[in-house]
């Protein structure tokens, strides 16, 4: 199985679950919620370029705690401990982006990402109760993955970046409206926004251990 086959089994999989939360089918979607993010974190695991090693495994450890928040939040009474699972896995993203892109801080474009952030925040914190806390602790970890994603792409300006950069920037958006239609107002189409939103974001980073950082790939 090439690269190209196990995105495809991605997009399929990713398919039927949308379809089936979208009519309720709870127990399918329980199948493949799981099985499209299994999918994702084969990618590194089987595709991964074998340099630089430390980037393709911390990717992969952090699509496996990815999966387990998938995992826990196919319950609501364990929605903390999804948060949490997801919490690491973005701890892991941001430590491995701004590892590989440390010369370049670029301190104008965090300004404005925690900015709005906050803004963000601001909007949605009278509605979020006891995740108050819970919720800005993830919100900060999501801007400093995102922060690291897009200084990573300006170093290196690759296909490999690029896909970084664009999987932050959708794993954010993904976040943002599950935290609106959780928190603020549910709306009928949040499970297909988020659920495409991530799963790209997803696959967009674990695809990025598929190229090398090698500047002649330059896009």
């Amino acid at each position: 199985m090439k690269p190209f086959h196990l995105n495809v089994a991605i997009f399929l999989s990713a398919l039927l679950a949308i379809y089936t939360d979208f009519i309720g089918d709870h127990k399918l979607f329980s199948v493949f919620k799981p099985l499209t993010s299994i999918f994702v974190c084969l990618l590194p695991l089987v595709w991964g370029k074998p340099q630089p090693s430390f980037y393709r495994w911390a990717i992969f450890v952090g699509l496996i705690f990815c999966l387990m928040g998938d995992t826990f939040l196919l319950n609501d009474a364990h929605f903390i401990y999804g948060i949490g699972a997801f919490l690491v896995g973005q701890l892991i993203f941001a430590y491995v982006f701004a590892l590989y892109a440390k010369p370049k801080w670029v301190f104008g474009i965090g300004a404005f990402l925690f900015l709005f952030g906050g803004a963000f925040y601001f909007f949605i914190q009278k509605y979020l109760g006891e995740f108050q806390i819970p919720v800005a602790v993830y919100l900060i970890c999501i801007l400093l993955m995102v922060w690291g994603a897009i200084r990573l792409h300006l170093k290196f300006n690759t296909r490999f970046s690029f896909l970084v950069m664009s999987g932050a920037v959708l794993f954010m958006t993904s976040d943002s409206i599950l935290a609106i239609n959780k928190f603020v107002f549910p709306f009928k189409i949040s499970g297909i926004l988020v659920l495409s939103t991530y799963w790209t974001a997803i696959a967009l980073i674990a695809n990025s251990t598929v190229f090398s950082f090698a500047p002649e790939k330059r896009i």
